[in-house]
């Protein structure tokens, strides 16, 4: 019942956040299973989140805000969150609905690997966009506990990242409030 209000408030504060630190702390939304709360049927409602998820998507880089949309169904996606994304990154789909967004949004230099979608490994994809410099069939290998992100870090370090921050966060929140730069 909360998650549209949650959702909403939480990409307005990012926003928010990029624009009063004046863009020099990047930061990366994670949308993970994007299509419960950025659906393409109005009819489920969630304009709110929508909003703000496609300012961010259309206006947050300039403020350092990078989006990431992540769903096993792009299909059920919000067209115009999803028309935004610059690189894609596609695992093995077999949903022909899907396979289609995914054709629509790729460039048609990555039409021939689309092919593919329904016959990719576990640990491959397809990647295309501004991220790399031409359409990309590429496996990922698996991680150990260590080189996982924040596995390696020992209880001090994640302190010490945290100290070094809080000064920053302040200063942002404080323009923030005040309302100028």
């Amino acid at each position: 019942e909360i998650l549209n209000v949650v959702a909403s408030v939480l990409c307005r504060l990012t926003f928010d956040f990029g624009l009063w630190s004046r863009g020099t702390q990047p930061i990366l939304l994670v949308c993970e299973e994007a299509h419960r709360y950025a659906p393409a049927d109005a009819n489920l409602g969630f304009e709110p989140t929508k909003r703000a998820l496609a300012r961010i998507a259309k206006e947050g880089r300039k403020y350092g805000i990078s989006l990431c949309v992540v769903s096993q169904r792009p299909a059920e996606i919000a067209p115009a969150i999803l028309s935004q994304c610059n690189t894609t990154v596609a695992f093995r789909m077999n949903s022909l609905r899907d396979q289609e967004i995914v054709r629509g949004i790729m460039a048609d230099t990555a039409h021939g690997m689309l092919d593919f979608l329904p016959a990719l490994g576990n640990t491959e994809a397809i990647v295309v966009g501004e991220g790399v410099p031409v359409p990309l069939r590429l496996r990922f290998r698996q991680l150990d506990i260590g080189e996982r992100p924040c596995g390696g870090l020992r209880e001090t370090e994640v302190e010490t990242l945290k100290t070094d921050r809080q000064d920053f966060i302040a200063a942002v929140v404080a323009r923030w409030r005040r309302q100028s730069p």
